[in-house]
């Protein structure tokens, strides 16, 4: 008898980079003929692995006895708590066998293990410490034979042996049981880095804003092959408004920039998730670039050799409103894992939402005995009792509008407003998490909306501290 685990679906189209955020169905078989030779109480036994064999979760299943004994496991809920999108710069300590790895994200020239930094402000690369996973599925099997022995099978490693790599996206129902990754595979050119606003759309910044842009790194099986993310150099250009180019910024995703030198193996070297500081920020931090006459600049990712696989991504340096208005600068988490980002440039409106506790205080106080002074009893002041406050809640609120926007720039808002994970960017350039408080949208489309406008209210995730006196 031998106890097997694969992809409980589509076998024959296998793959193991997948989206947290959809069903994985794994399937055991090899107990029907124990079951048909008279086998009571079958059920498999499924261990939960992570990528240095650390054992994470046991589930059990009973052997079905209508399909030939074979069990089918959802993992999807298991992978999805080990799966988050980094909001913070990475640092990875060398572990046994990786001694080399020890690889940091800069905020400044300041490494992340010196001092922790928020994701969206990396000058160069930074790895994930926390998005993608690698997952091993081992499957064993107990069951009593006819004769009243309880059996105990060995652990088998999963149909594609090593790993399973599972990362913080999302495939919808209507999608089907596998997405489709090879247009974020950096290999082949003109492929997609891991934002919903497609290429097409110029991004907007301004000067100080902080941005990122993520890709896969490494080598995956997609539908059963090999297939290489050579995510390995970065070009920034940097133009006027004549479009006359006035720099170029190549850089390479070694240890010294927030990535890992080419060369290493195992699976800290070969699957990664890798985020670029691409706001005007990052480059003037990382780059020391002068921004002063730059009107627009572009990304492209390339590969070892210096070809170019990404699409080009152009980024335009827009100005402050003509009205004054403060712009509100949000980065939330897309529903391809990683960081967007979009500035609310006309009217806002903040507020402070006070919820006090109150209580009565009696006034007076009895006045002590003192020799020589003034007889002791019940005296008072104006200054004391009544009405006092013994604590205040205060969060601050705040209400944004967009500019008049394309129907890319409303799909991309649709993320926003229904995203897990929400920062603003504050006026010092750091950022903190808000929620946004609307409990519904209403999707604007050019055949419904010849012009589409966006309003967000936002709530602080911090109270605003206040003493109780």
């Amino acid at each position: 008898m031998a106890i097997s685990i694969q992809e409980g679906t589509q076998a024959n189209h296998k793959q193991n980079l997948n989206p947290a955020y959809q069903d994985f169905y794994l399937r055991a078989d090899g107990l029907g003929v124990e079951i048909n030779n008279g086998a009571t109480n079958a059920r498999y036994i499924l261990k939960i692995k992570d990528n240095l064999n650390n054992l994470l979760v046991t589930l059990t299943a009973p052997a079905r006895t209508d399909l030939d004994g074979d069990a089918i496991f959802n993992v999807a809920s298991v992978v999805q708590d080990y799966c988050k999108t980094d909001d913070t710069g990475c640092f990875v300590p060398p572990f046994a066998g990786y001694e080399n790895l020890n690889t940091n994200s800069t905020f400044n020239g300041v490494l992340a293990k010196t001092d922790h930094h928020a994701i969206h402000k990396i000058d160069k690369l930074s790895g994930s410490n926390n998005n993608i996973k690698g997952f091993r599925f081992t499957i064993s099997a107990t069951y009593t034979n006819s004769s009243g022995t309880v059996i105990t099978t060995n652990e088998t490693q999963s149909f594609l042996q090593n790993y399973y790599w599972f990362w913080n996206g999302v495939q919808q129902h209507v999608q089907g049981q596998r997405m489709d990754l090879t247009p974020y595979m950096m290999v082949g050119g003109s492929k997609n880095i891991l934002s919903s606003l497609p290429n097409t759309v110029n991004r907007k910044v301004r000067l100080g804003d902080y941005h990122t842009m993520a890709v896969f790194q490494g080598t995956y099986k997609l539908d059963n092959s090999d297939v290489t993310s050579d995510a390995r150099r970065y070009r920034f250009k940097l133009y006027n408004s004549s479009d006359s180019l006035l720099e170029t910024i190549n850089f390479n995703a070694d240890s010294n920039n927030g990535g890992i030198s080419a060369g290493g193996t195992g699976p800290f070297y070969t699957h990664r998730i890798l985020y670029i500081g691409c706001g005007v920020q990052n480059i003037i931090n990382a780059h020391s670039s002068d921004f002063a006459n730059v009107a627009y600049y572009t990304l492209e990712v390339r590969d070892d050799a210096g070809a170019t696989m990404s699409h080009v991504y152009r980024f335009d340096i827009t100005d402050a409103d003509c009205k004054g208005y403060e712009n509100i600068r949000l980065a939330f988490v897309n529903r391809l894992g990683a960081w967007d980002y979009y500035n609310f440039d006309k009217k806002s409106i903040r507020t402070t939402n006070i919820v006090r506790s109150n209580y009565k205080q009696s006034y007076g106080f009895d006045k002590p005995f003192i020799p020589f002074a003034a007889s002791a009893g019940w005296d008072y002041a104006t200054q004391e009792g009544g009405a006092k406050t013994y604590n205040v809640n205060a969060r601050e609120i705040i209400e944004a509008n967009t500019d008049f926007i394309t129907e890319d720039e409303a799909n991309l808002l649709e993320e926003l407003f229904t995203s897990p994970d929400v920062h603003i960017q504050n006026a010092d350039g750091n950022f903190e998490p808000v929620v946004i408080t609307a409990s519904e949208y209403i999707k604007q489309t050019t055949v419904n909306n010849k012009v589409k406008q966006y309003f967000i209210t936002l709530e602080k995730g911090h109270e605003t501290r206040i003493q109780r006196n």
